[in-house]
Parts: structure tokens; sequence; C-alpha cells
């Protein structure tokens, strides 16, 4: 975005006159009250959210509120996910649209891997803001507390010393969160932390109050995480984020905040005049030197914090290289015995998604068997299959059961603990990757209206296939490291709805075998990864398959020659090369197809590729490796076929013509 009068170059999902709006990928107009569209299953935002459909697809709203919505999405070249937070456009005057584009140009710069990088942002046509930021599969803090009122020791200072990190790089780069909270700190399931929503309360602040540009006497934040200075509506520097880091440290330690109160008014008094009462009051087992630091953090006078995250840093460096006794847990009790021992929640922004699998699995094998070791001992501790089961208790009427938010349960999923949907006709979506299942008690779920099932990495046998080959309404699968053999891929043949499937790591099934994909009356998309068996029979016998549209081939044994017969995939729209050890000449052998969008921005082409770019007449969208290609190619790419939109490998577009970021 280099304007702050600038739009999206998407195209909005509205509502027409005669009250109906239009589906984003097939065209149908359908009833506002109407989530999915029920030709293609399209996911439909709300009015609000209805935004940048030419080149995401809206999976699922994943939050909501007075100030906007985030929702899920998927970019359809690409295939990555990614959270779009739209704020609510009539909260928004002109001065506030001004300063959203002042701060969101600002937190674009911020690139760390502690904090949530902001993708693209601008207005939708119908003058609505957007951010779109990458989608981070991982637990708040706050969602972690409610499970587990206060984090172990070990954990707090992995999570706090990251967070130091990230808000040094942004206070360096003059930003300023303004509203942590536990909300807004993320981490995966080995907790690698991730921060969202930068500059977002000042924006939102701002929009309540329609006032100008930065001023004493504004109030921005949560508040009972706010500083003194922030709560009297002083102006605030990088050390209001200290004392809120503070409290969020309070509350990990504790289970509650420092601060609390009837109402608003109280709570912000007791911060401007009340003295924050200290860990160790709270939990005993606070080592000293962590209770000092805490302390130091929730003094008034900002002159007498730390001055600095990284001063913060070194000191809970400090605590980590203390005595031994530092490093026993400090939480002692739980609010029930539903410990998370890891987990990976989909969010916003959100989620997702998706088609990818555990953050964790994709670890070192000694980091893998180390926290594996950790699942077995807290499982062997409960009755097996337990977690899965009261997990799915408490969501049995949603519509979308996603395991990923709790890779602890995930990993106890068993086919008896499926009984548990014997009691409920609603879900829609079921994703349980890494169970144990072995097949018979999928049974279980061929009464539900499933269109979504990802069973991965569960090392099921054909037994599996035999339930799944009952559920008629299916439409997307993922059974990627399944033990799946050829003849599973005939019997999934009989699911007349099936548009999208995932095979990886599945070393049973072979080239002649992708045969049987033929007889997928609807298949429309498929992914193959890891598959190192691929060759070029198996591109001739997908070009089998009547409806094949979009294929991705993601670190398989495939080469250059191997790609000679995706001339015949006759329907082929969209192709993703992945991690393929492919150069020039495999981009050759895809002069002449049909191709609109093309990802290579993992091959490592020279410019000599680029001459047969130009020879793919209908070629919309090409993701290149900017790192292996000179400019002056890429811009004489682009001079001739002015039309192409361009990207470059961290996913952000190159064509300066349709760039409006």
């Amino acid at each position: 975005m280099t304007s702050d009068q600038s739009v999206s170059h998407s195209t909005i999902t509205s509502t027409t006159e005669d009250g109906l709006r239009p589906c984003p990928k097939c065209g149908l107009k359908l009833p506002i009250g109407i989530s999915n569209c029920p030709d293609d299953g399209t996911f439909l935002s709300s009015e609000l959210g209805a935004a940048l459909s030419e080149h995401y697809d809206m999976l699922e709203e994943i939050g909501s509120g007075g100030n906007g919505i985030v929702y899920k999405a998927r970019h359809r070249l690409l295939n990555y996910l990614v959270a779009i937070k739209m704020l609510r456009a009539d909260k928004l005057e002109q001065n506030i649209i001004r300063r959203f584009n002042q701060e969101a140009k600002a937190i674009s710069t911020l690139d760390h891997p502690t904090i949530v990088k902001l993708k693209d942002y601008g207005l939708t046509e119908l003058g609505q803001p957007y951010m779109v930021l990458d989608y981070i599969p991982g637990i708040t803090l706050s969602v972690y507390l409610e499970s587990n009122v206060s984090l172990p020791l070990k954990e707090f200072l992995k999570v706090f010393i990251q967070c130091s990190e990230g808000l040094q790089h942004a206070h360096d780069a003059g930003i300023f969160h303004r509203d942590l909270k536990p909300s807004n700190i993320m981490f995966t399931d080995d907790f690698k932390v991730r921060i969202v929503d930068f500059g977002i309360a000042k924006i939102i602040d701002q929009a309540d109050q329609a006032s100008g540009l930065t001023k004493t006497g504004e109030i921005f934040g949560s508040p009972k995480y706010m500083s003194p200075e922030q709560a009297s509506g002083k102006r605030v520097d990088h050390r209001s984020d200290i004392y809120s880091l503070g409290i969020v440290m309070f509350e990990a330690l504790t289970g509650s905040v420092p601060f609390s109160g009837n109402n608003t008014i109280d709570v912000l008094t007791s911060h401007i005049n009340a003295k924050a009462p200290s860990v160790a009051s709270l939990n005993p087992n606070t080592p000293s030197a962590l209770n000092e630091v805490v302390s130091k953090c929730l003094i008034k006078d900002p002159t007498e914090r730390f001055q600095s995250m990284n001063d913060l840093r070194t000191a809970l460096l400090e605590v980590k290289a203390g005595p031994k006794k530092a490093s026993s847990p400090v939480n002692k009790v739980k609010k029930s015995d539903f410990l998370l021992a890891a987990t990976a929640v989909v969010l916003i922004i959100g989620i997702v998604a998706l088609a990818q699998f555990m953050i964790s699995l994709s670890k070192p094998p000694e980091e893998q068997n180390s926290r594996h070791h950790e699942l077995e001992e807290f499982v062997s501790f409960s009755n097996e299959g337990k977690l899965a089961r009261d997990y799915f208790k408490a969501h049995m009427q949603s519509k979308k059961i996603n395991l990923d938010t709790n890779f602890a349960a995930s990993m106890d999923v068993n086919d008896e603990s499926l009984r548990e949907f014997d009691n409920t006709n609603v879900t829609e979506e079921l994703v349980m990757r890494g169970s144990k299942l072995t097949g018979p008690g999928l049974a279980h779920l061929i009464h539900l209206p499933l269109k979504r099932l990802a069973v991965s990495t569960s090392n099921m046998p054909n037994r599996a296939i035999d339930e799944i080959k009952h559920m008629k309404k299916l439409e997307i699968l993922d059974i990627s490291g399944t033990n799946v053999d050829d003849q599973g891929l005939i019997e999934l043949a009989k699911l007349p709805k099936l548009k999208t499937l995932y095979i990886k790591d599945e070393e049973k099934i072979s080239n002649r075998g992708l045969a049987n994909l033929a007889a997928f009356p609807a298949l429309d998309t498929l992914y193959l990864s890891k598959d190192e068996w691929l060759r070029a029979e198996g591109i001739r016998n997908l070009a089998k398959c009547p409806s094949l549209r979009v294929l991705k081939l993601d670190r398989s044994g495939i080469s250059a020659p191997d790609l000679v017969p995706i001339k015949g995939l006759k329907h082929l729209k969209v192709l993703t090369l992945r991690d393929l050890k492919l150069g020039d000449d495999a981009i050759k052998n895809l002069e002449g197809t049909g191709i609109e969008h093309l990802d290579l921005q993992h091959i490592a082409i020279t410019d000599r590729a680029l001459t047969s770019l130009s020879k793919m007449p209908q070629l919309k969208e090409v993701g290149l490796n900017k790192n292996t290609l000179t400019p002056s190619a890429i811009d004489d790419l682009q001079r001739k076929r002015p039309e192409l939109l361009i990207w470059r490998r961290d996913d952000v577009p190159f064509n300066t013509a349709n760039d409006n970021r």
C-alpha cells in the first residue's frame, strides 16, 4: 500500500438491489441468511466482511465484535491462509481513515519472528478498512489461562522473553502496541510467540471518539491492562507497554489481574492510585527474583520501571539462569484437570485452515521425540480417549469441530471416542489429525452431514475407507499419511460430491493408482505432497480426471521430463510447484497450457524461464522466486505482459501496475 487513498484491487461481494448477494466463486445469487453456497459450498461472509473475494476464499468467521469481524481466508492462487480483519466502516470518519492508513503503513514495516506480519491493508470499494495478516495456528494466552490458571515457569520465561524481544523491535521502529493483553499474545504448541493487533486499539478508540491525530487526553487500550498514564489520558511512550506486559505477566503467574472493580472507572482509578499486590502474595511459589521483575514493571512512575524491553528481557534471562529451584512449575492449582500438554489452535487473525499439519510435526526429530514424550507422560495420567471425549462433548453442538485447537486431544482420539457423535447430527466439518484411529470408529460419523473431514497422519489402513465412502456429502477430504493405497482410491470414487482431496506421504499409492481419480465425479482440487514416487505416468493419469482444475505438487520426486504430460490436463487452471528440484526446462514444458494461475515462488528458475511464461497466453498471475531472478528480467516480462500480476517469494504483489499496497 503506497497511498492513503488506495483501494484494494479485489472484487467486492456486495448485496444487490433485490436483497440477494452473489457467491464469490460461482456467482449464484443467494439470500443474506445463507452462510454457504448450496451449489459449491463456498463460505459466504456477512455483508460487513464481504470483500477481497477475487483473490481470497473466505473460509469462516473466526471472531467478531462491535468494531468489526475477523475472517479466516485462503489465497486462491498461492494457497496460503490469512486472517482478514474488517473494521466497521460506519464507525470511521475520514480523519480516522487517514489514521488507519498511517498506522497500517507503519505496522507493515515490522518484521520480527514474534510479530504477526501485516501482508496487506486498504479500503474496499465500499470504504471498509481491512487488514490481511499471516494466519497463525496457535492458542492465545487467554485461552490457555482459562484451563490452566497460570503458566509453568519454564514456559512463562520462554513466552515473555520472546514478547520482550518482539516489542523491542516495534519500539525501535517507533511503534507502541497500546493494547497488550492475553488475547493479543499467541503461541504455538512449543510456545513460540506471535503478538497480534499492533495499533488497532488506537484506531478503534479514535473511531469511537471521532478525534484527530495523537494527542494528550485520548485513552486507548483495555482497562484491566492499561498503564496509569493511559488510564489518565496522558501522553504515552514505550514504557506504557512495559506496564501492560507486567499486568499480563502478573496474570500468567497468578491467574488474575492485580486490579479489578465493579466498573471501568474503578479499574482505571486503581491503575492510577492503588499499589499493585505482589505476585508472591497470590502465588508463594514464585521465585523472588521474578516477583521483583513483575513488581518493577508495575511501578506507577514510568521513570522507575524498566526503561526498555531489552532491560526487561535481560532481567528475565537472569531469572532463567538463576537457582535450579527456579525451574520448578510456578502454578500448582488448575481450574480443572484438563491440562493442555500441547496445543495448536487455529486463529485470526484463524486460524486453518487448514491443509497443513501441526507445526510441531515439522520440528527436527529430536524435538518431536521430546514433545511426544511429554504427551505420553500426560496421557498416561488420564483414561485413554478421555481428552478427546471431553472435547467432543464440549463442542457437540458445533457445526465445525477442529482439534487443531487442541493438539493433546487430537492425539487422544481413538475409535471408541467417536461414539460421542451418536448424540448429534449437526457436525459439518471435523478435523482430527494425528489421532489413534484405525477405522471402525468412523462408522459413528456416517449419519452426520459432514462436508469436510481431515484424518491425516492417523495411520489408518483401507479399513477406514470402508466407512468414509458412505459419507456422501463430503466435499473436502484429507487422508494424508493414513496408509491408503490404490484400492482405497477406487472406493473413495463413490463419494459423489468430493471436490478437494489431500494426499501426502502416501507410500502405498502408485503412479498407476492415480488413474483411479478419473472416476471421481466432482474432483476439482488435488494436493500431492511429499510423494516421492510421483512421475510422468502419474501426471499422465491425472489428465484422465474430467474436471481437475487445481493441482498442487509439493516436495515430490518429480523432474522436468515428468511434467511433459501436464499439457494433457485440459481443465487445469491453477498449478503450484513448491519445493521441487526443478529448473528452467520444467517451465518450458508448461508452454501452451491453459494455466491461469502459476505459483513458482519456491522454484529456483533463472531469467531464461521467463521467456516460457510469456508463451502462456492465458496466464493471469504468477508467483516467482525473486532471489533467483534479475529485476530487469522481471521488468521485461511485465512490459511484455502488462496485464500479468506478478508475485514475489514473500507473497507480496510485485506487479506495480496493480499494487495498491
